[in-house]
């Protein structure tokens, strides 16, 4: 209870609270959805953050699956969407297919995409708006545990009523302003379920350490004995979380998930609130949205306008092409899925690089010249081959054979013989077929001096490496 009797808890000026949407700062000049695309394209991330990112995704993917096959065999709900998609890496050429679902947050992939958008905004919003760093963090608990089977979603409805009245009173009460509600429901080995919810909340003007302790024990009288402050917020991913633990339902049989299904349908488990709400709406109406940009001296949060998605020329009712060949959805921001440098990925409907129709080859060549773009980025941010790059996310993971890019399990390479640079740190090099020599974790090439030929030929069996990496066997 330290919180309780420190130092007096001081938030903005209350002449500073109205309209946040333009009160954050760097709202007004966004960076382009173009120069996102460029300087983000030929970003790396470390070997074991790419691992890990790479190993959560085929996690969350794998109970998805499971969550989606067991709602449509037990309970006939169809959540998977019939079109067949394709994604293709706009550098390293990869494709793979995409399963899509429909957007409900009950799903694990699902939740993870609705999740990115709403920390990146919450982490701006606490850095630059004025009462971005004096937020706090509560939990809110409905105290009983609900068995399944149970009234879940009841008790879910009330927390939420609750939180609001709370939220409402202590703003015209004490100038606690609430900012922001995420409800949780985690399940434990006994198959019950713990609601609860994670609030924001931050005082608009100075309080006194007496007012302070009023406030929290009015909080806990008004709310219930199931309540808990924790002081102030110092990262969002604290309260920004899923609705639940993904692992927790792997041992959850058919029906429970069809009960859970229609227990949560349609809840709203992220409610922004106050000026965080407006700062978002302010975001929606220009356009905006707030992304990570790779910039010279490390990534940073920006506002970046949204990249308007042009309807496809070629999408005529007089189209005779049944089949609607290469169908192009979008090209996305440059993302990690095919490995740990980033690249633009177009989602595409029915894509073949042998199209028999005219409007099929005419969209074929819009992907393409996406590809030449992308790669023309790549290349200008210092990024490796592409086949450079495929050849380090093998060498980092796993992959199905045949099937390019679709990582299904991962493990660090540490039987691989490493070599001695000049500068004392050890290597890991690796070879294309062509001969090209490379590190194996950043895609620099070698040159001789980062070798000894002995040392070469323990590794490849050769005489000599030559410089920038071409090796002639012999």
């Amino acid at each position: 209870m330290a919180a309780h009797t420190g130092a007096p808890v001081w938030g903005a000026p209350a002449s500073r609270i109205p309209n946040h949407g333009q009160k954050v700062k760097g709202l007004e000049e966004p960076t382009s959805s173009d120069d996102l695309m460029r300087l983000n394209t030929g970003w790396q991330q470390s070997p074991e953050q790419w691992r890990e990112s790479a190993s959560r995704r085929c996690v969350l993917k794998d109970q998805t699956q499971r969550i989606a096959d067991a709602l449509w065999t037990h309970g006939g709900i169809r959540v998977r969407s019939p079109i067949p998609i394709t994604a293709v890496a706009n550098v390293t050429g990869e494709i793979d297919s995409e399963e899509t679902y429909r957007a409900i947050c009950f799903l694990p992939l699902i939740a993870q995409r609705e999740r990115r958008p709403l920390l990146n905004a919450l982490r701006y919003f606490q850095r630059h708006d004025p009462l971005g760093a004096h937020l706090r963090y509560a939990v809110i608990t409905v105290g009983q545990r609900i068995a399944a089977w149970g009234d879940l979603r009841g008790a879910m409805t009330r927390l939420h009523r609750q939180v609001s009245r709370w939220a409402h009173e202590a703003e015209r009460d004490w100038g606690i302003e609430v900012l922001h509600r995420q409800t949780e429901f985690t399940r434990d080995d006994a198959a019950s379920y713990h609601p609860h919810a994670n609030v924001l909340y931050a005082p608009q003007r100075a309080l006194s350490k007496s007012r302070w302790s009023a406030f929290l024990k009015w909080s806990h009288k008004r709310l219930g004995a199931h309540w808990r402050d924790n002081g102030r917020l110092k990262d969002a991913e604290e309260a920004i979380k899923y609705p639940f633990k993904p692992a927790e339902l792997d041992d959850a049989p058919g029906d429970e998930l069809v009960w859970l299904w229609w227990e949560t349908y349609r809840m709203k488990f992220a409610q922004p609130m106050g000026a965080f709400a407006e700062f978002r709406q302010r975001l929606a109406l220009d356009g905006r949205k707030v992304a990570m940009v790779n910039r010279r001296g490390g990534a940073r949060l920006e506002i970046v306008t949204k990249s308007k998605r042009d309807p496809d020329p070629l999408d005529k009712k007089a189209e005779s092409d049944p089949r609607r060949e290469n169908q192009i959805l979008c090209r996305t921001a440059p993302q990690f899925r095919f490995g740990p440098f980033a690249q633009p990925i177009t989602l595409v409907v029915n894509y073949t690089e042998q199209p028999t129709t005219p409007e099929g080859h005419q969209r074929l060549a819009i992907i393409r010249h996406w590809n030449d773009q992308a790669r023309e980025w790549w290349t200008a941010n210092g990024a490796p081959a592409p086949s450079i790059a495929r050849a380090i996310a093998a060498g980092q993971s796993a992959a199905d054979p045949g099937q390019a890019g679709r990582v299904t399990a991962f493990k660090v390479h540490t039987s691989r013989p490493t070599v001695q640079s000049p500068t004392g740190q050890d290597r890991r090099w690796d070879r294309l077929s062509d001969g090209t020599v490379f590190d194996a974790d950043t895609g620099e090439l070698m040159e001789d001096e980062n070798v000894s030929g002995i040392h070469f030929a323990e590794r490849f069996g050769t005489e000599k490496a030559t410089r920038r990496g071409v090796v002639y066997l012999r």
